[in-house]
């Protein structure tokens, strides 16, 4: 098995906002589509510094966080980005750190997403092929 990439598209939340009421044009809205490894190991969305300055995004924290080589390191948490995998779309914070930029846990149950180990790409939940679902408490019961 193999690592699993994934293209995405990340979108200014408040640029989305500032348009949806009139304040910007549709073009201004700032978005970027990248590649990011998909680790469900991993809690959310990492950023590049580069892709943080690209959208615009506001720093609106620093939290401490563990690094995968062992090291705690404090990093800046940005404000809202809408992340889009094919007809899905989610909303989170990012972490800016590093080169990478690494799709998570958390954006993933938002898209309702998970890996096939075997084609090593990123589908649709089988259990919502064709739109997404939301669990809001535990796990539903299945039947059978």
């Amino acid at each position: 098995m193999g690592l699993t990439y994934t293209d995405i598209v990340l979108t200014n939340n408040e640029d989305k906002g500032a348009f949806k009421r009139g304040f910007i044009r549709e073009d201004e809205v700032r978005s970027v589509q990248i590649r990011a490894l998909v680790d469900s190991g991993a809690l959310t969305l990492v950023i590049p510094q580069s892709v943080c300055l690209e959208l615009g995004l506001t720093i609106e924290e620093f939290r401490m966080a563990y690094m995968a080589n062992g090291t705690r390191e404090e990093i800046p948490v940005t404000s809202a980005v809408d992340v889009r995998w094919n007809n899905r779309t989610t909303v989170v914070n990012a972490i800016v750190t590093g080169e990478q930029p690494l799709l998570g846990a958390i954006p993933m149950e938002g898209l309702d997403v998970v890996i096939d180990p075997a084609k090593q790409a990123l589908v649709p939940h089988p259990d919502s092929p064709d739109v997404p679902h939301l669990v809001l408490m535990g796990m539903p019961k299945r039947e059978g």
